[in-house]
């Protein structure tokens, strides 16, 4: 079922994920199969894994949960933005909602686990002699 798309909010999910890209975003384990975020001013973010929000697959949805001094202030998924209004806010081709918010999820969840630092540190351990580290 697609909602009515509101393009402010694909704005938001673009910027988040432009950020996210960019190392901004300080995410977070939040328990199982959640990520958290603060962005400032009271403002935080929570992305989280759940079923299928169609029941049509047994694949994974995201929800991404945005709050103000603790306050839910709205939940938003794929279906409250449009491919195109995503393109639009990311100037760059996005065929399916879905990927927008998945790409999100797989960035959050390297942030949040600090991947990068875990394999640097892996790296470091499988120099060979003669290398120099950067």
């Amino acid at each position: 079922m697609q909602l009515m798309s509101i393009p402010e909010i694909a704005e938001f999910v673009a910027r988040l994920l432009k950020q996210t890209r960019k190392g901004a975003v300080a995410w977070k384990e939040s328990g199982t199969d959640a990520l958290e975020a603060d962005l400032g001013s009271g403002y935080s973010v929570r992305l989280r894994l759940v079923a299928d929000l169609d029941g049509e697959t047994s694949g994974e949805d995201h929800l991404l949960l945005v709050q103000k001094g603790g306050a839910d202030l709205f939940t938003v998924d794929r279906r409250y933005v449009s491919a195109t209004d995503l393109s639009k806010a990311l100037d760059e081709q996005v065929d399916y909602s879905f990927a927008v918010f998945d790409e999100l999820w797989t960035r959050a969840l390297l942030k949040g686990r600090k991947v990068s630092d875990h394999i640097a540190a892996l790296n470091t351990l499988l120099m060979d002699d003669d290398e120099v580290p950067f």
